[in-house]
């Protein structure tokens, strides 16, 4: 996690933090430890590109993801 949690704007100081879960349709157990890498590094990649931090993503039981971040 970064050294200062708050983020300094010019008028105000904050520290939102998501938990966001997305599911496959019909909860199908289709995602596999290669599409688990390739969300990751694509997460990161959007979360550099938009302003956000993404702290941590996990795919469980092959049927969702999990998401938090900052």
């Amino acid at each position: 996690m970064k050294e200062n949690k708050y983020i300094h704007a010019r008028t105000c100081v904050y520290n939102m933090n998501y938990h966001i879960v997305w599911t496959t349709k019909y909860r199908r157990k289709v995602l596999t430890s290669e599409i688990d890498d390739y969300l990751q590094k694509l997460l990161k990649d959007i979360g550099m590109q938009k302003g956000f931090e993404v702290i941590q993503s996990k795919v469980g039981e092959n049927d969702h993801i999990h998401v938090f971040v900052s």
